[in-house]
């Protein structure tokens, strides 16, 4: 199942489970004498991955890759530094890959930061008409963390600000290598 739906589900007040398992979509439930289940056709993503294991990409496949890593070589990370630099993240401070997950992580576990609850949910999708309502329950809850108040979003929001934090100091090259 795509991320965005359950970072939204998880934001209103869902639990994701988040115990290892690949959540699907989709899924008919079927019985057979004394058994019962749910069968699953097997997802474009999944049909894609199988395709790429074997080497073989589609030709939509390669130009959406093309235009990603176009997009990536094109990030201006001026004002996403200093964004984060309100946030309390100075991403020049980072020299390691460690470094930019430990800046992530204090960020992520601090309490009452609206301002950061705004960035994370605009980061995870969640449609602006939400907001409100999602901001209403953060509030009610005690405005804890992102990680603590939505922890599947948490997480997701967390790796985005990974990629950012890391690839704004060049610890790792946005650009295809030749």
């Amino acid at each position: 199942m795509f991320h965005v739906p359950l970072c939204i589900t998880n934001f209103m007040g869902e639990d994701v489970v988040m115990d290892g398992r690949i959540i699907l979509a989709g899924g008919r439930p079927v019985r057979s004498k004394n058994k019962s289940g749910v069968v699953f056709k097997r997802s474009p993503e999944a049909e894609a991955y199988s395709r790429w294991q074997d080497g073989k990409f589609l030709e939509l496949e390669r130009d959406i890759a093309k235009a990603w890593r176009g997009m990536l070589a094109n990030l201006k990370f001026d004002k996403a530094i200093k964004k984060l630099n309100e946030l309390g993240i100075n991403p020049r401070t980072c020299r390691t890959l460690e470094q930019a997950k430990a800046h992530v992580n204090t960020v992520v576990s601090q309490r009452g930061n609206r301002r950061f609850i705004q960035l994370a949910m605009r980061l995870a999708g969640v449609p602006m008409e939400l907001w409100d309502t999602i901001l209403r329950r953060w509030k009610e809850v005690g405005e804890l963390s992102v990680i603590e108040f939505a922890p599947y979003a948490g997480y997701v929001v967390s790796v985005d600000l990974f990629f950012y934090v890391a690839a704004a100091v060049g610890l790792f090259s946005v650009t295809k290598k030749k």
